[in-house]
C-alpha cells in the first residue's frame, strides 16, 4: 500500500504509463473512490462518490452504499481499461463488496479496498481512504 501522497503525485498523470503499473492502478483506485459522482462533464459514470457519505450517521446505509458505489465504479471502469491484448498491460482489478472493509472510529470511517490486481493475480493489494462521518 502506497502512501496517499505518493499516489496523488501528479508524475503519476504526467508519465502515465512508464510508472510501475501497481501503483498506477493504485492511483486509480484512490481517485475513483474519491471522484464525486457526475462531476466530469464528460464522463457521467466517473467517481464512485464516497464523499456523498460524508457527515452523515454511520448505519445500514453506509455500509451497502459505499460498498456498492465502489465494485460499481471498479466494474464501470474495468470495461473501459485495456484487458491486456494488443500489447498493452492489463489494467483490471478483481473487487468484490465482500473486500471492501469499512472500520468506524470515534469521528471518522476508514475504508479499505482489497482488491486484485489482473496483471499479478498471485498478489492481492489493499488501499483504504478515510471519510468523516457523524457517528
Amino acid at each position: 500500500m502506497s502512501s496517499l501522497q505518493q499516489l496523488s503525485d501528479i508524475d503519476i498523470f504526467f508519465f502515465f504509463g512508464d510508472n510501475d503499473l501497481g501503483l498506477e492502478i493504485e492511483s486509480e483506485l484512490i481517485r475513483g473512490i474519491l471522484q464525486p459522482k457526475r462531476s466530469m462533464y464528460y464522463n457521467r459514470d466517473e467517481g464512485a462518490g464516497i464523499d456523498e457519505y460524508e457527515n452523515r450517521p454511520s448505519g445500514i446505509t453506509l455500509d451497502i452504499g459505499v460498498r456498492y458505489d465502489i465494485a460499481n465504479w471498479v466494474s464501470k471502469n474495468n470495461a473501459r481499461v485495456t484487458d491486456g491484448s494488443g500489447g498493452y498491460p492489463d489494467r483490471r482489478i478483481a473487487v468484490s463488496q465482500n473486500t471492501i472493509r469499512i472500520d468506524r472510529k470515534k469521528g471518522q470511517v476508514d475504508i479499505s479496498v482489497y482488491y486484485i490486481p489482473f496483471f499479478n493475480y498471485q498478489k492481492p493489494n489493499v488501499t483504504s481512504v478515510q471519510v468523516g462521518v457523524v457517528t
